[in-house]
């Protein structure tokens, strides 16, 4: 006989072998079946963290910003003191300043500049307790290392990448404390580096001032020397005798001679520019008329007279044309205009003779400047003897000058930066007293109890589920009891069982359709000659199951009879309607033939076979051959015989009957069978030699298994169908 509950068990140790592993349908089915511990833990959590958060203190965050940029400290031109970073390095720069921000020194100036150690308050306004001593100096030293970690530990130093502006962050319950320590640690971490700039270049500072010092005195020395030189040879300088001024010749500084022999030059240059115009002027004016002189031409005076006399020759051309020549009009006439030529004459001779005495003058004046040149060069000429070792100390007072003033503006330079012009580090956003707290926030910490609800809730309903030995699902059948599953029957309340029965297109008999399809096809030989129905305990549906299938055989045609193998508790009679008074005990005991004792269902062709009376010991009774010699009678009357047999649980009953029958049907209650007891049932029944085909899982409600419709479809042909119809 074919035994698939051995390739079953190989199945489901192969199936244990890789896992245990939980798909979405089965996540959500599992959170549906625990679905008030799920809701408890989220309300507890919820209402846990609504009381936190109502309970926590306000804390407010000061944010003041600070730009950051690199500089280097010089002390000589082209070489560096001490310099903060390297340009390709400006990013460690940037992180070295974030650590100076968080270091403890900084904390430690801060609590200073602020007096924070000199009493409890900031402790208190930070919802904190002061530390106790056995001395004031250890109560003192403790409270300020206290205040310097709360310092470090409510400090937030952000540096967004690819910017010079870091945010300084500070929280504290007291809105005006944060704003203030935020500020604070802007303003000492400007001060610090100032300072640490000033002492940098201390050193060069001080070296500075000794040469400056040196210089000086080298300087005032050569400077002496040159004047005291300049005294004795009788040289008198232009300009002063350290004078970085040089004459023209570039030879040194310019004495009065020199400076006299200068202007001279210049001047006779002048001179001789002056008098060739003249003379060129003079020249022209001897070679032109009188009257054609662009001088005379341009006088005023000239010009005026020459109106004037063509005014007097136009009235002249009157008067001839009244009068003779002798007539004294005429004469007048005449004489005026002889006069005004004779005027004209004299004015132009005049204008040339200025002409020329013009050149004479430029002549005389470039003659006396020459001869003055001439007295000058030679001066020169004896004074530049003398002023040879007046160069030599001149340019040693001027090297010393460049030397002083060199040094002069580098000390001016290095002072400078060690001060403020210097500081590259400035603040941009100076922190304003915070608004409204940054914590509690009331949503995000709801999230997070909602988070850690869901968390905990899941870890509690796994849990469970773990723990939970129950079959609830298709999947149970398959993976905790290592059976096939021959299909499974919908819930339906007791009262209801026999009309849902009796309609063929109901969802249970379509649930039994589907069942009896699959026990006959479940031996090789196709219908088994007998079956045996039982389950681990009472009232999980074996006797509906095994009146079901048997009035599903008989409607197909099949000889059925359906036996009431329960000698303990029957009740398939009740279900039937029939009589109890005569049944299976008798015919085992031989004391009834079966024709006599067997029952005729109406309208449906199945014989029934009730249990007769209760035997005083029905393992005794079932132990022997009875049975079998009952089973192996009748199988040429019968297609089929169906037994309702007795729970498996506390009894040897079942095990017994299930030992002679070819096939045994086990049934299950969905959601209250115990995998335990069931196991512990289908063992004894494989300890008998029971030939398992499979499992019934009864009274199966999707939904309260959280499962929904995935298994419930099947059934709701048959209504849509029936509503259809």
């Amino acid at each position: 006989m074919y035994d698939q509950s051995a390739s079953r068990r190989d199945e489901f140790v192969e199936d244990e072998s890789r896992g245990f592993s939980l798909n979405m349908a089965e996540i959500r089915s599992m959170i549906y079946r625990q679905r008030y511990i799920v809701g408890a833990v989220l309300a507890f959590t919820l209402a846990l963290g609504l009381v936190v958060t109502l309970l926590m203190r306000p804390v407010y965050r000061a944010t003041a910003s600070v730009q950051i940029d690199q500089g280097t400290s010089n002390i000589i031109e082209g070489q560096d003191v001490a310099p903060d970073a390297a340009i390709s390095d400006s990013q460690r720069y940037l992180q070295t300043q974030t650590d100076i921000l968080k270091s403890r020194a900084l904390a430690k100036r801060v609590a200073d500049k602020l007096q924070l150690a000199s009493n409890d308050n900031f402790l208190l306004a930070m919802n904190s307790q002061p530390s106790e001593g056995n001395s004031s100096l250890d109560v003192a030293s403790a409270r300020r290392e206290q205040i310097v970690a709360m310092l470090q530990d409510n400090l937030g130093v952000t540096m967004p990448f690819g910017s010079r502006i870091v945010q300084i962050s500070f929280d504290s319950p007291d809105p005006a404390l944060a704003a203030k320590i935020a500020n604070a640690y802007a303003e000492n971490l400007i001060v610090g580096n100032m300072e640490r700039k000033f002492e940098t270049t201390a050193y060069a500072r001080s070296f500075l001032a000794e040469e400056l010092a040196r210089a000086k005195v080298r300087l005032e020395q050569s400077e002496r020397a040159a004047i005291a030189y300049s005294r004795s040879a009788r040289i008198i300088d232009a300009s002063d005798a350290a004078s970085t001024s040089k004459d023209e010749s570039g030879g040194g500084p310019k004495s009065l001679t020199t400076a006299s022999l200068v202007q001279m030059n210049t001047d006779l240059s002048s001179a001789q520019t002056e008098r060739v115009k003249a003379e060129q002027r003079w020249r022209q004016a001897q070679a032109t008329p009188l009257m054609s002189l662009p001088e005379v031409l341009a006088n005023s005076t000239i010009q005026n007279l020459q109106a004037e006399r063509a005014a007097k020759r136009a009235a002249y051309q009157q008067v001839r044309q009244r009068y003779k020549e002798g007539h004294p009009e005429t004469i007048r006439a005449a004489t005026e205009i002889s006069a005004i030529d004779r005027q004209i004459s004299q004015l132009a001779t005049q204008i040339r003779d200025s002409i020329r005495d013009t050149y004479l003058v430029t002549q005389r004046t470039e003659d006396a400047l020459s001869g003055r040149v001439t007295n000058l060069k030679s001066d020169s000429l004896e004074e530049q003897n003398r002023r040879v070792q007046l160069n030599l100390l001149s340019r040693e007072a001027d090297t010393n000058r460049s030397l002083y003033d060199g040094l002069l503006q580098r000390y001016k330079e290095v002072s400078a930066a060690a001060g403020i012009a210097a500081n590259n580090i400035s603040i941009v956003d100076r922190a304003d007293v915070p608004a409204g707290p940054i914590s509690p926030r009331l949503v995000y910490n709801m999230a997070l109890a909602l988070l850690a609800g869901l968390a905990l809730s899941f870890i509690l309903a796994s849990a469970r589920e773990m723990f939970d030995d129950t079959v609830r699902s298709p999947e149970d059948v398959d993976r905790k009891l290592a059976l096939p599953l021959l299909g499974l029957t919908p819930s339906v309340a007791a009262v209801d069982v026999c009309s849902e029965l009796a309609n063929p297109r109901s969802a249970l008999s379509e649930a039994y359709y589907s069942i009896r399809s699959s026990v006959e096809y479940s031996t090789p030989n196709g219908i088994p000659a007998s079956v045996l129905v039982t389950s681990s305990r009472p009232s999980e549906g074996k006797s509906t199951t095994s009146s079901a299938l048997a009035l599903d055989f008989a409607r197909l045609g099949h000889r059925t009879l359906l036996v009431d193998g329960d000698l303990r508790v029957p009740s398939l009679h009740r279900e039937m309607k029939k009589d109890n008074s005569v049944g299976f005990v008798n015919v085992l005991t031989r004391q009834v033939p079966l024709d006599q004792a067997i029952q005729q269902i109406e309208g449906t062709g199945l014989h029934f076979l009730s249990s007769g009376p209760i035997p005083l010991n029905p393992a005794q009774l079932l132990s022997g051959n009875a049975v079998a010699e009952f089973l192996e009678a009748n199988a040429k009357n019968y297609d089929i015989i169906l037994i309702d047999g007795p729970p498996v649980m506390g009894l040897a009953d079942a095990p017994l009957l299930s030992r002679v029958t070819q096939a045994t049907v086990f049934v299950v209650e969905a959601d209250r069978a115990n995998r335990g007891q069931v196991k512990t049932a289908i063992r004894r029944l494989r300890d008998a030699r029971a030939r398992l085909v499979g499992v019934v899982l009864a009274k199966y409600d999707s939904s309260k298994v959280g499962y929904g419709d995935y298994y419930g479809y099947d059934y709701s042909y048959g209504n849509d169908t029936k509503k259809a119809a």
